[in-house]
């Protein structure tokens, strides 16, 4: 009764509300030390029928935008690493839209696209460590099929965008990936293989 009580004097007491959350294991032990600013992600799935490309739009520039500043060494990090594993699909993609059944642009902007840039941060955790987060292997694994069904192409033979699609696994580390995992996807590391010594 006592301990309800104290919560409910001390609810707009910010640092004895984040001691309860880490009490209570909420929060990623190495986030103890210190208070920091949550953020939460503003992904949608949306219905193939009636998808709201805007939305659409600005979803992939949240991902392109965690891509590129996402430090997976700190506590905003890892709870956006964790909100990024929980948006996976049961088909191993990180898709916007909740088929792969739409136009062939759609399909590679809004399916592909985000698939490739959130698996190339679960690339860059699994360096980290293997265990980098629970369940990481799996996760990592089904998205890296997923990688593979276009080779990186955009429908065109060997244009701009194939490197361009090579540059988000690269700049995460998939050549010390595939080197040191290379039985996690064997196909994924075969294309990877290809790429890498296409483009030295």
């Amino acid at each position: 009764m006592f301990f309800i009580e104290r919560i409910t004097r001390s609810f707009h007491d910010r640092a004895f509300f984040i001691s309860i959350i880490y009490n209570l294991g909420v929060i990623d032990k190495d986030c103890r030390k210190k208070e920091h600013k949550m953020r939460t992600l503003n992904l949608v799935k949306q219905e193939a029928s009636k998808p709201n490309f805007k939305i659409l739009d600005e979803n992939l520039k949240e991902i392109k935008d965690i891509y590129n500043s996402i430090n997976l060494n700190d506590c905003t990090g890892k709870e956006l690493f964790e909100e990024l594993m929980s948006f996976q699909d049961e088909d191993g993609s990180f898709k916007l839209i909740n088929t792969f059944q739409i136009d062939k642009d759609a399909r590679i902007e809004y399916c592909f696209l985000p698939t490739y840039y959130i698996t190339a941060i679960m690339i860059e955790a699994y360096l980290i460590k293997e265990d980098y987060y629970p369940g990481l292997k799996d996760v990592l694994s089904k998205a890296l099929v997923v990688c593979t069904y276009r080779g990186l192409s955009n429908g065109e033979y060997m244009t701009d965008e194939y490197k361009e699609n090579f540059e988000i696994f690269n700049k995460k580390g998939v050549k010390e990936f595939v080197k040191a995992y290379p039985n996690l996807c064997f196909e994924f590391t075969k294309m990877m293989k290809y790429f890498i010594d296409f483009y030295k």
